[in-house]
């Protein structure tokens, strides 16, 4: 249960009250590493192998696939204030 909020300038964000699970409790039985990788830590390697990754030859590959109109100095200030905004919540709470 949760609702969108609306900030000022625009910005969405949700606020979670509370999570149910829609299926009832997951027996351990049927939680494996190949159903919820999730819940299992890999290695940087294994996580490759699994995922089928491959190393990055060229930086500009990577580069074109960022939007030329979006600006990586504002989404990592605003990555940035959001951690800061949430760490603040969580020591101060809400108000």
């Amino acid at each position: 249960m949760g609702e969108t909020v609306i900030e000022p300038g625009g910005e969405r964000t949700l606020s979670v009250e509370s999570i149910l699970p829609l299926d009832g409790e997951i027996e351990e039985t049927a939680v494996t590493a190949e159903s919820f990788p999730f819940w299992s830590s890999l290695s940087l390697e294994e996580l490759a192998e699994q995922q089928k990754g491959l190393p990055v030859e060229d930086l500009d590959e990577i580069s074109a696939l960022w939007p030329v109109d979006d600006d990586p100095d504002k989404l990592l200030d605003h990555i940035l204030s959001e951690r800061s905004a949430r760490r603040r919540v969580s020591r101060e709470g809400l108000s």
